[in-house]
């Protein structure tokens, strides 16, 4: 009831609704009945960090991916104090824009298991045009293995027969990330 009366609080004849909150001073919250100085913290919080996490999407949404550093700098701040292998896709938009980033999978310390149909599942559900795969190297060495090297190939021609273009692999590796289109190993 009372986010019911917060939220449709009329100003001017004019509702309010839950994006006038974040303008609200502590002291403008405790004018409401059940709301004290913890309880306006509390709401002004969760209002930062709801319009912060919007924020963040709509920033990734927007980006292009031009080059293979381009995705390298989109992934290398979340990717590389990863503890153990994790594949993540960068799903994209036919004018290479992201859509959106999904985890994949998370292995352990040296491998990360691959499940093609989770991968495309994402990327059909999302109307991808092309992705991006990337996955990191705890070890700090981003040298690509022989597994790497097969599976992205044939990811690629899985990509080819369901006509979404598997772009790029991405190694994001703390002595160094690399891209397997740029080094010519795709």
């Amino acid at each position: 009831a009372l986010s019911q009366r917060l939220i449709g609080n009329k100003e001017n004849g004019m509702e309010n609704g839950i994006r006038k909150i974040r303008d609200y001073s502590p002291e403008e919250l405790m004018v409401y009945p059940g709301i004290g100085p913890v309880k306006a913290a509390q709401i002004l919080a969760a209002m930062e960090i709801g319009a912060r996490a919007n924020s963040d999407r709509r920033r990734v949404r927007q980006t292009q991916i031009r080059s293979p550093d381009d995705a390298i700098c989109l992934l290398e701040t979340d990717m590389l104090a990863l503890p153990r292998e994790e594949l993540r896709i960068v799903l994209l938009d036919v004018r290479n824009r992201v859509i959106r980033i999904s985890r994949v999978s998370e292995g352990g310390l040296s491998s990360a298991v691959i499940h093609p149909r989770e991968l495309f599942r994402e990327a059909i559900r999302a109307n991808a045009a092309a992705m991006i795969l990337a996955h990191n190297h705890p070890s700090g060495d981003a040298s690509p293995s022989a597994e790497d090297l097969e599976t992205t190939r044939r990811l690629i021609e899985a990509g080819q027969m369901m006509g979404i273009q598997v772009i790029d692999h991405i190694i994001l590796a703390s002595g160094g990330s690399l891209s397997l289109k740029r080094t010519g190993l795709i």
